[in-house]
């Protein structure tokens, strides 16, 4: 992973790349990805099933920002808003605001809201959200891993691996693609 130096680059968009260096190897756990975002109307079905009231809905708490001046202490998310003019590529803040009233339901501000968009991606979520979202709530398992879960153990013979991950696989594709209840 990592970026080259290419020698046609501008001086900005190489600091731009900066954070990529230096090339190096890194390694990817396996993991699942469904076929299709997670859509504004199946997260909906979500929360209203649950209840569940996202990060941006929630309102910060002092304790957990010591130091934030209260009147940021509001629910709200943070919006792509790029400047009108160029800027140096070496602060965020610049093309990111945080808006109070931002959240799944309102991706842009109170005043935006996802009528008509319910086969949209949804957006404005946070990665406990997510989480929250992909958990069953009966096994507090992750929903794509279901109940295949046992561990193998090296010092174990072969055999005896193999029909674990056998009969993990087996619970696995049984409900294959799990459906959320």
């Amino acid at each position: 992973m990592g970026a080259n130096d290419p020698p046609d680059m501008d001086d900005v968009g190489m600091k731009a790349t900066l954070d990529a260096r230096p090339i190096h190897r890194v390694y990817v756990d396996g993991f699942y990805m469904d076929k299709t975002d997670v859509t504004n109307a199946e997260f909906a079905e979500f929360v209203k099933a649950t209840g569940y009231v996202t990060v941006a809905e929630r309102t910060p708490r002092p304790e957990d920002f010591p130091g934030a001046p209260p009147e940021n202490l509001f629910a709200g998310g943070v919006v792509f808003s790029p400047p009108n003019h160029a800027v140096p590529l070496n602060n965020h803040l610049q093309w990111w605001s945080y808006v109070k009233g931002a959240n799944w339901r309102h991706p842009i501000g109170p005043k935006s809201d996802i009528r008509g968009k319910g086969d949209y991606p949804v957006v404005q979520v946070a990665y406990e959200d997510a989480t929250a979202y992909a958990i069953n709530p009966g096994t507090k398992q992750l929903v794509w891993t279901g109940n295949a879960t046992k561990t193998i153990d090296a010092s174990s013979n072969q055999e005896k691996n193999m029909k674990i991950l056998n009969n993990a696989m087996a619970k696995l594709l049984k409900n294959y693609p799990p459906q959320r209840k």
